[in-house]
């Protein structure tokens, strides 16, 4: 495990406003098809993609939103070219700003298939920190990573 905190993260969100736009998608309907959003994507110098979707309280994921993650995951996880995918369901309880790092998780696709998390208690900055430093030898270089 490493040494980062959640808590010396640098504000990322510029612009308070602009989060509470709602888009419409209506207009990109295309059958049964449709746009759908995703709470988070972290890539790592293209070899660990970690998805993530929170979900408030007991909520599910919908059938259709759970196959496009699924889709997704598996068509970028492949270990024998060095790329792994990995997508989280975490819950939170917050009904104002959302601490994505402290969502606990709740299951995960992994390998072609949904797992339960060994840990009940683990947060979204631990289960990624723990796939980064499991499949990224360089993990520690990602940790301490500034932009120039």
């Amino acid at each position: 495990m490493s040494s980062l905190s959640h808590n010396s993260k640098p504000d990322v969100i510029r612009n308070h406003d602009y989060l509470r736009q709602v888009v419409d998608f209506s207009g990109l309907r295309y059958g049964r098809s449709h746009p759908m959003d995703l709470d988070g994507l972290v890539e790592f110098g293209g070899r660990l993609f970690v998805f993530f979707e929170l979900k408030f309280g007991a909520k599910e994921v919908p059938f259709g939103q759970r196959l496009a993650l699924d889709h997704i995951v598996d068509a970028i996880h492949n270990p024998q070219a060095g790329r792994y995918a990995v997508c989280f369901i975490a819950q939170h309880c917050s009904t104002g700003d959302i601490d994505a790092a402290k969502a606990q998780v709740i299951e995960y696709r992994w390998n072609g298939q949904w797992h339960s998390p060994k840990n009940a208690d683990g947060t979204l900055f631990h289960a990624i920190d723990a796939f980064g430093s499991r499949y990224l030898p360089d993990w520690e270089r990602w940790q301490n990573w500034s932009p120039a």
